[in-house]
């Protein structure tokens, strides 16, 4: 499976001095997304309504997120929950990219 560039791009920012390099995870998302082409914004929008629409189970988005860009990991072993954080950074990204026209 290959990843959407603009996710790959977006997962990058999610690297090991997070909790240094952003106060909240909102700002992160808006250092994410600052450089992003409108097509590109709605690209990942889309792409990550795709990744919590219920279409992949937990095992499923945690190997996506293990293949993408990112350092960080929303789950550790049987801990965590990789749906529920796709969900809240979906949540995140559609305050920041307005609805298509």
């Amino acid at each position: 499976m290959t990843l959407p560039a603009p996710f790959r791009r977006f997962t990058s920012f999610f690297h090991q001095d997070i909790d240094i390099a952003y106060k909240s995870p909102e700002a992160l998302v808006d250092e994410a997304l600052r450089d992003f082409t409108p097509q590109e914004r709605q690209a990942l929008k889309h792409y990550m309504k795709e990744l919590t629409d219920g279409r992949y189970d937990e095992m499923q988005l945690r190997e996506i997120w293990l293949k993408s860009r990112a350092e960080v990991l929303p789950f550790w072993g049987d801990e965590g929950n990789c749906t529920e954080f796709l969900k809240y950074l979906r949540e995140l990204v559609e305050k920041d990219v307005p609805p298509e026209t």
